[in-house]
């Protein structure tokens, strides 16, 4: 199975969820929008290219 790094975050934040299969969403609340909402992060290639092999 590939797995794809996702910390830190498109928006450069470091978080407790290391990776993910691709296709998955995931919100953490180390990255939050300006009005302090949780962020839906989308797992894709593009957004997170370093993988793992588990």
């Amino acid at each position: 199975m590939t797995l794809h790094r996702v910390s830190p975050c498109e928006h450069g934040k470091t978080h407790h969820i290391r990776e993910l299969v691709a296709g998955s969403e995931f919100s953490v609340r180390e990255c939050r929008t300006k009005n302090g909402f949780p962020r839906t992060h989308l797992v894709t290639v593009d957004k997170y290219p370093d993988t793992v092999r588990r």
